[in-house]
């Protein structure tokens, strides 16, 4: 991988060439933290060590040459297994054999190619990366299954401060190929988005379904959120292939982030009353609208939920409020997340 930095990249990982609490980004668990990596590929490897490393995850690379791949009894709390076709199975097998006789309770990750979701679960699999994946899925999964115990693997709970967003987080466990349900909840709002074997089926937010409720949730910078296995009905409100979803879904973002100028979803802004006042008439009634959204409480990816006019128009109506002084940023805002925002809306 030519440019680590660019999480568009496709890794080829192992190419030769329930309630889980999610802690801070450093780390900070009381269980078994540290990521153990088993790759013949050195350089797939590596890839999957810096990917965890740059986040503060504790990793290392294993060698696999031997006949049994030596992972190391004491804190280890995730094992990511690459590999290609027969000899990753073997891979395997063989991890799952040692954990077993060491009694260690790790789940393990596979994110090799050339291997079907079932060999790789019945050769002791936890999960499996479906391809083609980015290095940051791998790493988002590993985060989330990270020393957790055998039985809390199914129902995962998380903040989405601890990660790089929706977008990241759900475009991470559609890679997982499993029919599942996130919740993401925010003060009194919730939001679903339903997988069916990966595939985003349906999503909704308030009374918004569909796509329309997917682009509502990418505006969420902070939520609690559970991923739990459960049988999905494929509802398809959303008739896109994975590709053509995350592609628009990135779409989306750019225009947001490209319409909200100094703006961002997490911000909270007010009426300016003396300006408005000032300005009486001149203001259509349409803006004064969207103006009286601006409450000083919510935040502005409340706004554009609760609006009646689409997102960009109450964006471009909230822009340029601000530009002539109708509306001002409040001074006590909230913390940003802890880890960079994928398009940079937060930062």
């Amino acid at each position: 991988m030519e440019d680590f930095e660019n999480d568009h990249w496709n890794v080829a990982l192992g190419r030769p060439l329930n309630r889980v609490i999610l802690l801070s980004r450093f780390g900070r668990m009381s269980g078994p933290s540290k990521v153990i990596v088993l790759d013949p590929d050195a350089r797939a490897g590596r890839q999957v060590l810096l990917g965890f490393s740059r986040e503060g995850v504790p990793a290392a690379v294993v060698a696999v040459d031997g006949a049994r791949p030596d992972v190391p009894s004491d804190g280890t709390g995730l094992v990511i297994v690459g590999g290609t076709d027969g000899r990753a199975l073997d891979l395997l097998r063989k991890t799952r054999l040692v954990l077993d006789e060491k009694q260690l309770d790790v789940p393990i990750v596979f994110s090799g190619r050339g291997v079907r979701r079932t060999d790789a679960e019945a050769a002791g699999a936890d999960e499996v990366v479906l391809h083609p994946a980015f290095l940051r899925d791998v790493v988002t999964i590993g985060r989330l299954l990270r020393g957790q115990p055998a039985e809390k693997r199914e129902h995962l709970v998380g903040s989405l401060a601890e990660t790089t967003g929706v977008y990241t987080l759900v475009r991470a466990l559609a890679a997982l190929g499993r029919s599942a349900v996130l919740t993401l909840i925010r003060g009194l709002r919730r939001g679903e988005v339903r997988f069916f074997h990966g595939e985003v089926t349906s999503a909704q937010v308030g009374l918004i379904h569909g796509q329309a409720a997917f682009h509502q949730l990418l505006l969420w910078t902070e939520a609690r959120f559970e991923f739990h296995h459960e049988d999905v009905v494929r509802r398809q409100q959303i008739p896109m292939s994975p590709e053509e979803l995350f592609v628009d879904a990135e779409r989306f973002l750019q225009g947001v982030r490209d319409s909200s100028g100094q703006l961002s979803p997490s911000m909270v802004l007010e009426q300016d009353m003396v300006r408005i006042t000032s300005l009486g008439k001149q203001i259509p009634t349409e803006v004064h609208g969207v103006l009286r959204m601006f409450d000083g409480h919510r935040v502005l990816a409340d706004v554009l939920e609760d609006s009646p006019y689409r997102v960009f128009e109450t964006l471009r109506v909230a822009q340029r409020a601000c530009d002539v002084g109708l509306l001002r940023i409040v001074d006590s805002q909230r913390p940003k997340a802890t880890w960079r925002a994928v398009l940079a809306i937060e930062e």
